[in-house]
């Protein structure tokens, strides 16, 4: 199990490569994203250490969040992004017996940072070069500051194919390595098929004219938010991180303009739920793999 999750989250940590490399390919411009999700009621074991704690479900009702980004192209080789976002949860906690904690219903989390990306040539290679910095809140007030590095050598680099290796450093974040490898690879064999390990989703992608695309594959998911447990001899406030690998079906749908309509479901596993001390630094508890469906729909909108 620690090798599967140490591979997930090297594939996880990819996705900011991609994005990285997605903005070389990007114009300058305003973006915007907004989604609901929602999943089934998935069955937890509550554990800290060796001592179980309680047994329950934990039932994702609603996950509403809203995103905006600007990029900013200074020439070839340099470019900036900012973004902001917030998120909203709204989770029920049902412990079989007596609630161990108060998790609370409701949660809030906002998110602001900027990325910083620079492409060189390395041994006739492209290789991209990215700084990221991210400040997160909660309705208490400034949580945590994380930051991530990476370096990525474009091993192909071409409209039918591509395939990039490279490292990221992570900073101040509840992983215990601050180290990974990352790869990824896009195949184009036709108009119609696409090998597309990259972000969003990861899999086989079919295109159905000019404005349909359907793929079957799996993504990843990350939640985070703060609350109050209300217990003697724990901190005043905890922090709830659960990372899953999803698989299943994706949807994009090209609207007029740059708007996109997006439709995703599947069956999600929870390679992480945990909760740590408010800086994420020292785990408390373990919720175990929790599993079950999950849907999404989400819309973005790109101002060029």
């Amino acid at each position: 199990m620690k090798i599967l999750r140490f591979f997930v989250l090297c594939v996880l940590m990819s996705v900011y490569a991609v994005s990285a490399h997605a903005q070389f390919g990007g114009v300058e411009g305003w973006s915007f994203n907004a989604s609901v999700e929602s999943g089934t009621l998935q069955d937890f074991d509550m554990e800290s250490g060796a001592l179980q704690y309680g047994s329950g479900g934990m039932h994702e009702n609603i996950k509403a969040s809203v995103n905006a980004s600007r990029m900013f192209v200074l020439d070839r080789q340099f470019s900036l992004r900012v973004n902001a976002g917030y998120r909203f949860y709204d989770y029920d906690f049902d412990f079989d017996d007596a609630p161990v904690l108060d998790m609370g219903s409701s949660h809030h989390s906002f998110r602001m940072g900027g990325n910083v990306m620079y492409r060189t040539r390395l041994f006739g290679k492209t290789l991209m070069l990215m700084g990221n910095l991210t400040a997160e809140s909660s309705e208490w007030g400034l949580e945590r500051i994380t930051g991530m590095g990476m370096a990525m050598l474009m091993l192909k680099y071409s409209r039918d194919e591509m395939l990039g290796v490279g490292l990221i450093g992570l900073a101040n974040t509840t992983s215990d390595i601050p180290f990974f490898p990352m790869a990824f690879y896009r195949k184009v064999f036709s108009p119609q098929w696409t090998l597309n390990f990259s972000y969003p989703f990861f899999g086989m992608q079919y295109t159905m004219g000019s404005k349909h695309t359907v793929a079957a594959g799996f993504t990843f998911s990350n939640d985070r938010f703060w609350f109050k447990p209300g217990v003697a001899g724990l901190p005043e406030v905890l922090q709830f991180n659960r990372s899953t690998v999803r698989t299943g079906f994706n949807y994009d749908y090209k609207l007029a303009g740059g708007l996109v309509l997006t439709v995703q479901t599947g069956w999600e596993f929870a390679m992480k739920s945990r909760i740590y001390r408010r800086n994420g630094h020292h785990e408390c508890f373990d919720f175990g793999n929790t599993n079950g469906i999950y849907a999404k729909i989400e819309v973005a909108y790109r101002i060029k």
